[in-house]
């Protein structure tokens, strides 16, 4: 599935989003437990070039506010920025 992602992106992202993904892969395996911040800044860097291109601006939206979408509500304090 994530290869179709992969190969959706390559086609139609545009430069930033293409960046975004590659941070967001790269991210991954550096993400130590306890400090998820860097993989949800990820995330939220990924999903806000994503929406960009779609033509969203996301000029008001708060901190983390896509990634807190798919967090459960408990799980927020995560988010260092929140």
């Amino acid at each position: 599935m994530f290869g179709a992602f992969t190969q959706d992106v390559m086609t139609w992202g545009s430069a930033a989003t293409v960046n975004a993904l590659n941070e967001y892969q790269r991210g991954g395996l550096k993400v130590t437990p306890g400090d998820m911040t860097a993989l949800f800044q990820n995330t939220e860097t990924l999903l806000r070039a994503l929406r960009k291109d779609l033509g969203h601006s996301d000029a008001t939206l708060e901190p983390f506010a896509l990634t807190k979408l798919v967090l459960k509500p408990d799980e927020h304090h995560k988010l260092s920025d929140s």
